[in-house]
């Protein structure tokens, strides 16, 4: 079944896609430059560079995975210290992507190039989720949890707003977009009829097509649902018996098995 049907049949309640944003993350193609690059997303080559840790040559290679920096205007009252908290990013980091010094007075509309923290670390571990009890099982965000029990069966896990949020699983990126009233939505196929969704993403970290391991982080949550507070939607989907099924008893299950 291809990815896009997939989707369809596990969206099928969800309302139609909405146009997607600007990717965070770009698979170089045959004749790509960085000049061309920069051109498309309008990011400096010197900020590509930087924030890719690219130095000396500037030669790409056909599939090479790019990180494209968000851009961010700044208004008036705003400083390196007050952007970099507000995006939980590093004064340091900002200024050395943007070639500047971490005490330089910014300008109205100046623009600003930003990479959130997990950007970088596409492939850093999940720390956060700690084991329950003598289980080792860890959930894509630590917090509270509740049933979801709407036209999909899920679990809605509490946290806060631009909390990392991990792939339970080990498989491959299926879909990476949004959904309109539900943030980006990340799909992940763990090749053996599982597919795991994380609903309610703001920032995306991983692109479709991206392999992943249990642990790599997928995104940053925000706040939908119309809740007050930023949650995810976590679900399971059984793509052979063509149902959702109950993530407790699925993550629970694994860890038997593996003992």
């Amino acid at each position: 079944m291809s990815r896009h049907i997939l989707l369809f049949v596990i969206m099928t309640c969800l309302v139609p896609v909405a146009a997607h944003g600007e990717s965070r993350a770009y698979l170089v193609k045959k004749g790509d430059t960085l000049y061309r690059i920069s051109r498309e997303f309008d990011v400096p080559v010197a900020v590509l560079k930087a924030a890719n840790r690219m130095q000396g040559s500037t030669d790409l290679a056909v599939g090479q995975r790019l990180v494209i920096p968000e851009s961010y205007t700044v208004k008036k009252g705003d400083t390196l210290y007050a952007i970099g908290r507000r995006y939980g990013i590093g004064v340091a980091d900002i200024a050395a992507l943007n070639g500047l010094s971490p005490s330089q007075p910014l300008k109205i509309d100046q623009k600003i190039y930003l990479i959130a923290a997990g950007n970088v670390r596409a492939e850093a571990k999940n720390e956060a989720a700690t084991p329950e009890g003598k289980n080792r099982v860890f959930w894509p965000l630590p917090g509270k949890r509740e049933p979801y029990d709407g036209k999909m069966r899920g679990v809605l896990i509490s946290g806060e707003k631009g909390d990392l949020v991990y792939s339970v699983s080990t498989g491959r990126v299926i879909w990476a977009g949004p959904y309109r009233g539900f943030g980006n939505v990340v799909l992940v196929d763990s090749g053996d009829g599982l597919v795991y969704g994380y609903l309610g993403i703001e920032e995306l970290i991983v692109s479709a097509g991206e392999a992943v391991e249990a642990g790599t982080a997928l995104g940053r949550i925000g706040v939908y649902f119309q809740q007050p507070q930023a949650k995810l939607l976590f679900i399971v989907y059984h793509n052979i018996k063509r149902l959702y099924l109950d993530p407790r008893q699925v993550l629970y299950q694994e860890e038997k098995q593996k003992d």
